[in-house]
């Protein structure tokens, strides 16, 4: 009986198993390995370091940017508003220096007696606008045209040409206006002069006590007021007719706004 107990036990099996399949089943896959991943975690915090420290120099960069943008926006405005008023300042010392000028030309058309009656009468008729034709488009092109031209201010168009020019060209100009202006005045001075001269002499033979060279110096002296009353009827018509025509320009104008 025990002989065969004995058997069984040592027959069993499973029961000693040889240390090589042990080995074999405790390797079969039961067991895994940890896989340490330290490095990868710190390569990608200095890449988030190094994006969060590029971010922060462009933002300190827009911001730098942006603030020279104002800066600049600020010193440009400044700039226009500084344009706008010597625009202004210009358009205002043009604007009375040309009304310096014509009044200088209305008294050398008042007092120059060597001037005669004809230049009157030619500028009167310059101010007069022929009529076009009815429904005539190249007529009324021109029209259009010749209002563009010579409706314009004076003042515009010499400012117009100052900001086309160099600055040569405009200290040039303006060199060549004054001069003209000082010619101008010059010629007031000796219209006065020849004026005077020839008062004092009809003074002189008015009161010279000769009968005949008084009479002479009457008739003179009436054929030179009659003189003097036809050019100041002309120089009076030419203002009116001028005054009207600027006056229904203005009107023209205001219609169009």
């Amino acid at each position: 009986m025990s002989g065969i107990g004995n058997k069984r036990v040592a027959g069993e099996p499973g029961t000693s198993v040889p240390p090589e399949k042990k080995t074999a089943v405790e390797d079969s896959g039961t067991t895994v390995e940890t896989i340490k991943l330290g490095g990868v975690s710190s390569t990608e915090d200095s890449d988030i370091r190094t994006l969060q420290t590029k971010n922060r120099k462009l933002a300190e960069m827009l911001d730098q940017r942006q603030s020279i943008e104002d800066e600049l926006r600020e010193h440009i405005e400044k700039l226009e508003r500084r344009q706008a008023t010597d625009d202004a300042s210009l358009l205002i010392v043009n604007r009375y220096w040309s009304q310096f000028d014509e009044n200088i030309r209305i008294i050398l058309k008042r007092y120059d007696l060597e001037q005669s009656l004809g230049d009157l009468l030619t500028e009167r008729k310059a101010l007069v606008v022929p009529e076009p034709e009815p429904d005539s488009d190249s007529n009324q092109e021109r029209k259009d045209d010749r209002d563009r031209g010579e409706g314009q201010e004076p003042a515009f168009s010499f400012l117009a040409t100052l900001a086309s020019s160099s600055s040569e060209e405009i200290e040039s100009q303006l060199q060549e206006r004054v001069e003209s202006s000082r010619r101008a005045v010059s010629q007031i001075v000796t219209v006065y002069d020849k004026l005077w001269e020839k008062v004092e002499l009809l003074s002189r033979r008015l009161n010279g006590g000769d009968n005949l060279i008084v009479e002479e110096a009457v008739q003179e002296l009436n054929s030179f007021l009659t003189q003097e009353n036809m050019r100041l009827q002309e120089l009076t018509d030419l203002l009116q007719e001028k005054h009207h025509t600027m006056s229904q320009e203005v009107l023209d104008r205001k219609g169009e706004w």
